[in-house]
């Protein structure tokens, strides 16, 4: 197969982690690829570093554009790329060196694909493991997808993983310029344009995950975020009116108390469950086993979940590493 691949990353103060996604790119075994980096305004050392490989790679391209977000950056770097299908790759993620291969050896297999994710496994800020991102642990086959979409069920799938068609994507619109879950906005809108949208289950990248992401107020803004886009969703297939943040988060605050309860036990579980995963990959325990009691505390149910799909994920990790 021979159809060009363009990496479309979008890097904003990325200096730190930059190069080693970008070294990533470099060692794929798929050889019909280009690489195309936008620099959405970063402050630091994160363009000199782009300029400097490009410099060395004829196959490199680099926008530079004052800082509009991520979402315009990733419009940018599609409309800049050659290439029929676009991956995606976030600056600080890592790629395994046969991922656009093995992507690409399934999209051939299965032509009536527009978007393809995979698993991943999760690092730390120096490489330490943190566990599996195997959500979802469905859609591998056409069956699967059309039993998930007539569930009405968002599509949560790791961003780094995707690799999908150009022109489908520029078909509705592109990316929805949001701070948080512009991902989940593109891949649940392309459901609803009848694009098919399947998972390898296997990991093909690095997934890292940092402790400053941890411990800001972006996480709870972005559970905001995620469970407006499932609203809007939703309002889309009953033909309402979309709405905005604002107007949702004004949704919540008046919604009967038991929802309310459901909503923030499910957002602090998820948050210091992430955190105890951070925490224990640091082999610092005590820290891991506190915030996992604040998470089972929070909701039980959510961590067992989560526990379960790591257990999962392990046996079946286990069983591809030796094959």
């Amino acid at each position: 197969m021979n159809k060009l691949v363009s990496i479309v990353i979008a890097a904003y103060n990325a200096e730190k982690y930059i190069s080693e996604a970008i070294d990533s790119c470099l060692v794929q075994t798929y050889p019909h690829i280009e690489i195309v980096i936008v620099n959405d305004g970063s402050q630091d050392t994160t363009l000199s570093i782009l300029e400097q490989y490009a410099h060395q790679n004829a196959n490199i391209k680099i926008l530079n554009q004052t800082n509009q977000g991520v979402g315009a950056a990733r419009n940018a770097g599609n409309q800049l790329a050659q290439g029929e299908w676009i991956a995606v790759l976030d600056a600080d993620d890592i790629m395994f060196p046969t991922r656009i291969e093995e992507q690409m050896s399934f999209v051939q297999a299965n032509p009536q694909l527009s978007m393809l994710g995979s698993w991943a496994v999760k690092i730390g800020a120096n490489h330490e493991p943190l566990g599996y991102f195997s959500i979802p642990d469905k859609l591998f086959d056409i069956n699967d997808y059309q039993d998930f979409t007539k569930q009405g069920t968002s599509f949560i799938i790791l961003h780094s993983t995707v690799i999908y068609r150009k022109e489908d994507v520029l078909k509705i619109g592109g990316y929805r310029n949001y701070q948080f879950g512009e991902d989940i906005d593109l891949f649940n809108r392309l459901a609803e344009a009848n694009c098919l949208i399947l998972v390898i289950p296997k990991p093909l990248i690095k997934y890292r995950i940092h402790e400053s992401s941890l411990m800001n107020t972006n996480h709870k803004r972005s559970y905001y975020v995620s469970h407006w886009l499932v609203y809007n969703k939703k309002q889309r297939r009953e033909q309402e009116k979309e709405i905005s943040f604002e107007e949702f988060e004004g949704v919540i605050r008046q919604a009967p108390l038991p929802q309310k309860i459901r909503f923030f036990s499910s957002l602090y579980a998820k948050s210091f469950s992430r955190k105890a995963t951070y925490y224990l990959g640091k082999k610092n325990y005590p820290l891991a086993f506190l915030c996992l009691f604040f998470a089972f505390l929070a909701n039980p149910w959510i961590v067992v979940e989560k526990i379960w799909r790591q257990i999962k994920s392990f046996k079946v990790f286990s069983n591809l590493s030796r094959r």
